[in-house]
């Protein structure tokens, strides 16, 4: 009985160790990119549903995160932003750079017609180590 709980604690301390190591690569990765003012992350995982990735970048890079977004304004260099709450909404103002998390209260999902995907394809993707 021992050795399948500790199987399992060991299992779980490889993935948290794994979820660490992957938000410290993106933020390293935005860092690595240049300067940004806003960083768009989704809401949640459709695995876990943890909505991890965006706080965690934000703390890294420490700047400010706002979660739970339906809408996002950029205006005279500060983000206007409508976040999504259980009995309606509010509206708040952010500095930037800031992350902000979004759900499908953004709007709809475009998809891109024949001709952009086919220059799409031809697109070099950058690979970081």
């Amino acid at each position: 009985m021992q050795k399948k709980l500790d199987k399992a604690a060991a299992k779980n301390i490889m993935k948290k160790n794994t979820v660490a190591r992957i938000k410290s690569r993106m933020a390293a990765a935005i860092k690595k990119n240049g300067a940004y003012d806003l960083i768009v992350c989704g809401r949640q995982a459709a695995d876990t549903n943890a909505g991890q990735v965006g706080t965690a970048i934000a703390d890294i890079l420490e700047i400010p995160v706002i979660t739970l977004c339906g809408k996002v304004e950029v205006t005279k260099g500060k983000l206007k932003l409508e976040r999504v709450l259980e009995d309606g909404s509010e509206t708040i103002e952010s500095p930037m750079p800031a992350v902000v998390t979004v759900g499908y209260e953004i709007g709809d999902i475009r998809e891109g017609d024949f001709e952009a995907e086919m220059r799409a394809d031809d697109q070099e993707i950058t690979i970081w180590d």
